[in-house]
């Protein structure tokens, strides 16, 4: 499988006070809350996809509603002394196309909307990445 590099990402990691079950339960039901789907639901780290190809190849990242950007997102479970350190990572995965300024904008915004929303439902404080 060939490894590309995405054009736009964002990450963003927070301290959980509760155990990587909890902050897990946490991650899912913001997955669910956001549209996102679960791809992998490991003990470590949780992988989910979403958006449509197909909405923003024919309306443009310009006109397209955020939730339909293509994209995927890694979540990270770190056991701590304190409780769990939860690290996420997004990534739009609009394949070829070419991403100008304002597109990267939209996108960025998008994935800061959804990381504030991690934070929020993990109800702590961002940490330095």
């Amino acid at each position: 499988m060939p490894i590309t590099a995405a054009r736009v990402a964002l990450s963003s990691t927070y301290a959980f006070e509760g155990g990587p079950d909890a902050a897990r339960g946490a991650v899912r039901k913001h997955l669910l809350r956001t549209g996102l789907h679960l791809v992998d639901d490991g003990p470590a780290e949780v992988t989910a996809t979403g958006g449509s190809q197909l909405v923003v190849r024919a309306l443009g990242v310009w006109f397209a509603v955020p939730e339909a950007y293509p994209r995927q997102v890694r979540v990270t479970f770190t056991a701590t002394a304190g409780g769990t350190r939860v690290h996420a990572a997004f990534e739009e995965t609009l394949g070829f196309a070419y991403l100008d300024e304002r597109s990267r904008r939209n996108y960025q915004a998008a994935f800061r909307t959804w990381i504030d929303g991690l934070g929020t439902a993990l109800g702590q404080q961002q940490m330095a990445s």
